[in-house]
């Protein structure tokens, strides 16, 4: 079997990670284009087809749009991949018709914001992670607590707006505040409602 370029791989989501593929960031991928999964959100486990809480953290090649995964590096046009000669462990493991290989390295050796980010932006995620810990926001939605966690919502989002200008002052796109501190704190609790809710 060979790859027939048919894309279904890519449009199911930019890949996940690994320390083998750190040489490509910056280089051939920019920091804006990774989003970062926290340990503790839910994620789906290609190899038991079931939903687990992510035991650290995962940071992926993000999709184009919102509510589009494709990879970002598709080229829809040419059912092609824009970074082919620098693509990600993942992507050169994958092969569709027998995908042993990619389940193999599920979660393992995982890169990570420490890989990525030092300074006072490793600091700043550090923090961050203190301030909104997942499990604090579990806790809150199994005992039903809406005001505090409307709460908890506020304060991401005035975390995120000072975030913002230590970002601007590093010459980075803001955009760099999804690898750096993960999806928002209202994205994650609304998928955290459909199991602990």
């Amino acid at each position: 079997m060979f790859c027939k370029r048919c894309g279904t791989c890519c449009q199911k989501g930019g890949p996940a990670l690994h320390i083998e593929d750190k040489h490509i960031i910056k280089t051939y991928v920019s920091i804006d284009n990774l989003i970062t999964f926290r340990k503790g959100e839910i994620a789906y486990n290609p190899e038991t087809g079931q939903l687990i809480e992510l035991p650290s953290d995962l940071i992926k090649i993000r999709g184009n749009k919102k509510d589009d995964y494709t990879c970002i590096f598709f080229d829809k046009t040419t059912s092609s991949c824009l970074i082919y000669e620098h693509r990600p462990l993942e992507c050169k493991l994958l092969k569709c018709w027998a995908p042993e290989e990619v389940i193999n390295i599920f979660l393992k050796n995982l890169l990570t914001r420490k890989d990525i980010f030092d300074g006072k932006l490793l600091k700043l995620f550090i923090d961050y992670d203190n301030l909104f810990s997942l499990g604090h926001i579990k806790q809150l939605l199994i005992e039903k607590e809406y005001s505090s966690l409307n709460t908890v919502i506020k304060q991401d989002i005035m975390f995120r707006k000072k975030a913002i200008q230590l970002i601007k002052s590093y010459n980075l796109p803001i955009t760099t505040l999804n690898p750096l501190l993960g999806r928002p704190v209202k994205v994650i609790i609304k998928g955290l409602t459909k199991i602990f809710a």
